[in-house]
């Protein structure tokens, strides 16, 4: 038995004193249980997707394991190194795309174990027992981690590219068509949006930046509507664009098409001078501090003050900007980098190689950022509006993330649908929800009042589901106590639009109207609609607009001969309604339609008809039917020839629809008087049937 342990005792030290290089298969069980201790409770079941190896000069120093649904555990290949970097919950790793503020923060940990590998190492006890403690879990364990935490505090996925640069200096090289946001003003802003504050800001400023020329943001007299604000767009969104710009101005941000930086510490002079924070907003220098770095974090933290973090590879030249918002347990702090939740983690902050040299980065935060409490009323729930009209925004309780709701009755009327945009229905979804159980609620009813269906009651601090309305308008009420320990709600919404066009749509009927879908609404961004127009027989199809108006050079209707392939004609812009783009005739009877949209501007749209010709029919009978007067007013007359007996004569509006029609039981007059008095103004399509075949189509304009 003592030889047993003694030989036992020679293992362990021969672990500890000498390092080891992972295998892949150690990898994975490092990779698995560090997953399975720290992943949240809403992922009950995860599984490895890929592993990447990091390699620098042929030497693997990392591992990462990339987990469905969602994540990753950075692992250290080598057992002299602290065994985890970095793992995330929200973001797969990738080797390329990589955000730059992420990049950066990596590159330390290659430069760490890259030294290792060439220089001796202290052995080092922690390590070794973190590493002993991994290698070794028993397979299938459950185990939690139990220590510290406070889960990532901001919501915010932002990113710095369109659209949330739209408001940055134009340059047709950068997203877009214009510069990038830059990693500071994003940082910043998804600060600003977790307190939704300032209202308004302070002041004006300016400076010159070539070859941009004059930047300028009037502070003092801009609304920063965090109402129309939501946690991700993939669509325009002037309110958000608005408030990077007018932080880029606030900073000196030097813009460019590749990446915007700020090369100054100007930060929190923005905060405290331009957008009414704490006096107490400043610098820290991880490098220059006798504060310990880790109390001064998690004091904030636990504090619910997310943090300005940055860390500068060349100080004061390339330096990176990020959201420190969340911890686990000891050294691993939740960085949010402003890419639209992309390497979104916690991240080890400390050496990999205690004792060895310091490869970090030059390090520092911004401390005491919330809004000045002093000399403004903050939260003040009354500056948030009761009627959001927009098609997606957020609201809360208005006591802001950390005070507790008190005393108040608010009510929303979300109702996005206008002249422009139609809306199938709107969802709700909550992100911080914690009221008292008995005293407080939230109601959510299914149309504008409280008469309307419920939706859903809730109250306590289980989060709810999301929500779904079935028409186009909301009705919220929320009620609480007087006073309050709970930490109030915040919540999101977002619309759903019809989709107007897409995939193919195929026409084989002699005749008929096309168009974006959209009727009286305008279309939708990043649309890609086919129209397939193949009569069966047609010896000629022609194709007439009624109404043009799209985003010029953007927004295009292109026409090809079907049967050929070849491109009759594109047309983009606004056309009047009076001239319209030209007819286009394909000669082999079959027209292909493509209609394509940008992701940025849009407009009323377009409308068309058209007409097919057959064998014969266009030189012997085309011809020989009269219509007039053309346009009319009141009445029109058509006059036929005196062998034609039709057995329908058809009036239809631009959208296909029939809006006059007779079926002769005789007809004895060659000439026809029809009332057109009642039809709305506009382009209609007379069609005259012979024993069920077309032999006539004819243009109709009713003034």
């Amino acid at each position: 038995m003592k030889r047993l342990f003694l030989l036992f005792t020679m293992l362990i030290c021969s672990f500890s004193g000498f390092a080891q290089i992972l295998s892949l298969s150690q990898a994975k069980t490092v990779a698995q249980a560090w997953f399975q201790q720290r992943a949240p409770n809403d992922i009950p079941e995860f599984s490895i997707k890929e592993i990447l190896p990091i390699i620098e000069q042929d030497d693997t120093l990392f591992y990462v394991v990339n987990f469905y649904p969602k994540g990753f555990v950075m692992i250290s290949a080598s057992t002299e190194l602290h065994p985890v970097p970095a793992y995330s919950f929200e973001s797969w790793y990738t080797l390329e795309n990589q955000p730059e503020n992420a990049k950066a923060w990596i590159e330390q940990y290659i430069q760490q174990a890259a030294y290792s590998r060439q220089s001796s190492t202290k052995f080092n006890r922690e390590t070794s027992q973190q590493w002993e403690r991994l290698l070794n879990v028993e397979q299938g364990s459950k185990i939690k981690f139990s220590g510290k935490s406070v889960e990532p505090l901001t919501y915010a996925d932002w990113d710095q590219d369109w659209p949330y640069n739209e408001m940055c200096p134009a340059d047709p090289a950068g997203p877009g068509g214009h510069c990038y946001a830059g990693c500071v003003p994003t940082a910043m802003g998804m600060i600003m949006y977790y307190y939704r504050w300032p209202d308004t800001g302070l002041g004006y400023y300016s400076y010159t930046q070539p070859p941009y020329g004059l930047l300028e943001a009037d502070f003092g007299n801009t609304h920063y509507a965090w109402e129309k604000m939501t946690n991700s767009i993939n669509e325009s969104d002037s309110s958000i664009a608005q408030l990077l710009y007018h932080i880029g101005v606030s900073c000196d941000l030097v813009y460019g098409s590749n990446g915007s930086g700020m090369y100054n510490h100007k930060a929190d002079y923005a905060f405290r001078t331009y957008f009414k924070y704490s006096p107490q907003t400043q610098y820290v220098f991880r490098d220059s501090t006798t504060m310990d770095w880790d109390s001064l974090l998690i004091t904030h933290l636990d504090r619910k003050m997310p943090l300005y973090y940055a860390g500068w590879s060349e100080p004061n030249i390339n330096g990176h900007a990020f959201v420190c918002d969340g911890y686990q347990g000891s050294g691993y702090y939740h960085f949010n980098f402003g890419w639209g939740g992309s390497f979104n983690g916690y991240y080890y902050i400390n050496n990999l190689t205690p004792g060895g040299s310091n490869f970090n980065l030059a390090q520092e935060v911004i401390i005491n950022c919330h809004p000045d409490t002093l000399n403004y009323t903050y939260p003040n729930p009354s500056n948030e509006p009761e009627n959001l009209t927009f098609r997606m925004g957020s609201i809360d309780d208005g006591s802001g993330p950390r005070y507790p709701h008190a005393g108040t009755l608010k009510h929303w009327l979300i109702s996005p649908q206008n002249q422009i945009d139609s809306i199938s229905n709107i969802t709700i979804n909550f992100h911080r929800f914690d009221l008292d159980e008995v005293l407080a609620s939230v109601n959510i009813y299914d149309g504008p009042t409280s008469a309307d269906s419920l939706l859903g009651s809730f109250s306590g601090n289980t989060l709810p589901p999301s929500l779904t309305s079935s028409s186009n308008q909301v009705y919220i009420e929320f009620s609480g106590p007087t006073q309050s320990t709970h930490d109030g709600f915040f919540a999101t919404y977002s619309s759903t639009q019809p989709i107007w066009c897409s995939g193919t749509t195929t026409y084989t009927e002699p005749f008929g109207s096309i168009s974006d879908g959209s009727g009286k609404f305008w279309y939708r961004n990043r649309s890609i609609c086919l129209y397939k127009i193949i009569p069966p027989d047609a010896q000629e199809v022609v194709i007439y607009f009624t109404k043009f108006l799209t985003e010029a050079n953007n927004d295009k209707v292109k026409i090809f001969d079907y049967s050929s392939g070849q491109l009759l004609a594109e047309y983009s812009g606004h056309y009047d309604p009076n001239s319209p783009p030209p007819p286009i005739l394909s000669p082999s009877g079959k027209l292909y339609v493509t209609f394509s949209t940008n992701s940025t501007i849009r407009d009323d749209g377009w409308e068309a008809y058209y007409e097919s010709y057959f064998v014969g029919q266009k030189d012997e009978m085309q011809h020989r039917v009269r219509i007039f007067p053309n346009p009319a007013e009141d009445v029109i007359w058509v006059e036929l020839p005196t062998e034609l007996r039709p057995t329908q004569l058809t009036i239809l509006n631009a959208m296909g629809q029939i809006v006059w029609q007779i079926i002769p039981s005789s007809f004895t007059d060659q000439l026809m008087k029809i009332s057109v008095e009642n039809l709305s103004n506009g382009f209609y399509i007379l069609n005259i049937l012979c024993d069920d075949h077309q032999i006539f189509t004819g243009k109709i304009l009713k003034y």
